[in-house]
């Protein structure tokens, strides 16, 4: 991508001709997007190209050293004082950029019984994105500020939030509610907001449940699993977004996770599309279908798709899709646009992102492990987008 601001217009040379129009289109003239447009961060010039690509980071984020970890215990059970929870007992990661400062939510299990960990939404906070405050705590791992245990919402988990700042001052979380016992797993979304993204109340029902035919919980093999889940909102020109995940079968096929759209005139009362808007491409990475939908407006070229691939050799890599209106999706050529290196500590697992606009780069937070099956500690790490 070549690009050059100029005052308040930007010359956007992109990767690829817009949808549906003519290939040979490639250059666009577009006033610059305010961070009050993208509801995420600051931009002072143009993000990356339609069809980006990321460098794995060799690395993951670590926090400070505010002595609220057993250095002992973490060592005795493969912990890291240094990570966002000493067990990697964690995942899904949601970032906002403001103030110059970076916030992250995130899913972390907090310490109920001697063996028994109970997951919350967990918040830290950093000044350059890499290095966190400390968030744990020796007494129960990490103290969260939003629980679960709120009958027929997420009674018996809550996990995967989105967060976005509310127009009308304050902020909303939107998260994904299990409101069955293990090993059943029927899931809705739910909502909160917050004053200053710390205190949080909780709406006591559901704003998002499973309604159409492909989001209906299945028998797993004497359990049922299923629902909506994994929520991505976005609020633009009045009109609040929201794309999700849904999990159920579809006819006589087997059950595949498929990503929906709605809107929402308030944020609480939403209307679904029938249809799902993204299915994945089939390829061997997302054979199985789409999981953990994460959306971001392009402040000067549609929409980013950020998503993990359900696979058929059961590792879990990141793909990407652009859109022009956030409905239609073109896949990354390019995909799996992240993958796990064998060995290391992303090897079974990329997953979970969150997708911003900083300084006008397109940066996406994102979790690795080396077991799909969370069997071991969870690292959050970053990248940013670059286009030749």
């Amino acid at each position: 991508m070549v690009a050059r601001a100029c005052g308040s217009v930007v010359l956007v040379v992109a990767c690829s001709g817009p949808a549906g129009g003519d290939e040979g289109e490639t250059t666009s003239e577009t006033t610059a997007t305010s961070a009050a447009d993208t509801g995420d961060a600051p931009t002072g010039g143009p993000t990356s190209c339609r069809f980006p690509t990321f460098t794995r980071a060799e690395a993951w984020l670590r926090t400070t050293d505010e002595g609220n970890c057993d250095a002992g215990l973490a060592a005795m059970f493969g912990g890291d004082c240094e990570n966002l929870h000493w067990l990697g007992l964690m995942g899904d990661p949601t970032v906002l950029y403001e103030g110059g400062r970076f916030r992250m939510w995130y899913s972390g299990g907090r310490r109920v019984g001697a063996e028994m960990w109970q997951v919350g939404i967990v918040e830290a906070g950093s000044a350059d994105g890499l290095l966190w405050a400390d968030p744990k705590d020796l007494a129960e791992d990490v103290v969260p500020v939003l629980d679960a245990g709120t009958p027929g919402l997420d009674e018996y988990g809550i996990e995967t939030a989105a967060v976005l700042r509310d127009p009308g001052g304050g902020y909303r979380m939107y998260f994904t509610g299990d409101r069955s016992a293990a090993p059943a797993s029927l899931h809705v979304i739910g909502m909160a907001t917050s004053p200053d993204g710390t205190t949080w109340t909780k709406r006591d029902a559901p704003v998002l449940t499973a309604t159409l035919a492909w989001e209906q919980p299945f028998d797993a093999g004497g359990f049922e699993v299923g629902g909506v889940l994994e929520p991505s909102v976005i609020v633009e020109d009045g009109v609040w977004r929201m794309w999700y995940q849904g999990f159920g079968h579809e006819g006589d096929a087997p059950a595949y996770a498929r990503f929906g759209h709605a809107t929402s005139p308030d944020g609480v009362v939403w209307t679904k599309r029938d249809e799902p808007v993204f299915r994945g491409q089939g390829l061997e990475f997302d054979a199985f279908g789409v999981g953990h939908t994460n959306v971001v407006k392009d402040p000067v070229d549609g929409y980013h798709l950020f998503y993990v691939g359900i696979s058929a050799d059961e590792l879990l890599r990141l793909g990407h899709a652009w859109s022009a209106d956030g409905l239609v999706w073109q896949p990354n050529p390019g995909n799996p646009v992240l993958s796990g290196e064998p060995g290391e500590w992303d090897a079974g697992l990329v997953g979970g992102p969150s997708a911003l606009i900083v300084d006008g780069a397109l940066r996406v937070y994102y979790m690795g492990t080396p077991l799909s099956d969370f069997s071991r500690p969870v690292h959050f790490a970053v990248t940013n987008a670059a286009c030749e």
